[in-house]
């Protein structure tokens, strides 16, 4: 909220449950992750929502106990919220509490397609449109000089 403020509202949250590549690597194992993240993303909303009021909650990750998040909205909004999700449960997370949805291309461009289908899924059992939701795609492209160097 803070970023949110200092940017004149222009910041978006970006948050995912976490890439193994990047969390093993240091030794740092997260057990269920993508319930970590929905509980985040539950808290995150509420302590925007609060109003500057005592907030309580009772997550299975994140426990607060009359906590105060007195920073207002920036002009009566908060940073949009978007969650990167590639598996199937991750993506109706990301569809029940995201306003955004980013998916990175690490398996093909077919897999946007059936992880769409349960990003939609999520949108629609929360009682939300997914069409509100924003879509974007992560392109991650791997430069060689051939096809050995690429290997390496």
């Amino acid at each position: 909220m803070s970023l949110h403020h200092l940017s004149r509202g222009r910041v978006v949250l970006g948050i995912g449950a976490g890439e193994r590549e990047n969390t093993e690597s240091i030794g740092m194992v997260l057990d269920a992750p993508v319930s970590r993240l929905e509980d985040a993303l539950v808290a995150i909303r509420a302590a925007w929502a609060s109003g500057g009021e005592p907030l309580t909650h009772s997550g299975k990750f994140h426990q607060w106990d009359c906590a105060i998040f007195a920073l207002p909205k920036r002009r009566g909004a908060r940073p949009p919220i978007w969650v990167a999700a590639q598996g199937p449960r991750a993506c109706r997370v990301a569809g029940r509490h995201g306003d955004g949805w980013i998916f990175m291309v690490t398996s093909g461009f077919d897999a946007r397609l059936t992880a769409a289908k349960h990003v939609i899924a999520g949108a629609e059992a929360a009682g939300r449109n997914p069409d509100s939701l924003v879509r974007s795609v992560v392109v991650k492209p791997l430069l060689a000089r051939d096809q050995s160097s690429a290997e390496e």
